[in-house]
């Protein structure tokens, strides 16, 4: 059940990306390569927040499944945006 989780909020911070992090060229190459490394970063931010129990005492683990998710998303989307060549402006 967690996993899916993961994989939805990489999904829609792999959408996001679009929006959030602005690139000069706006073709419609990258809207794969951002669903994926969104879904990839998602899943390694939900997976550290289990692997180090982070919310589990405080009760709010999907919060912070979804935040680690998020965070995890985005910071694997710029990267791959830098090594195929789309200007981040």
């Amino acid at each position: 059940m967690d996993v899916l989780l993961w994989i939805f909020v990489g999904l829609v911070a792999g959408a996001l990306a679009r929006l959030l992090i602005p690139i000069s060229n706006r073709g419609t190459s990258g809207v794969l390569m951002d669903l994926i490394g969104g879904i990839v970063g998602g899943i390694l931010g939900g997976y550290m927040v289990m692997t180090y129990n982070i919310g589990h005492p405080m009760g709010n683990y999907y919060l912070w499944c979804a935040i680690f998710a998020f965070a995890g998303a985005m910071a694997l989307i710029t990267p791959l945006r830098l090594l195929t060549n789309q200007e981040v402006t």
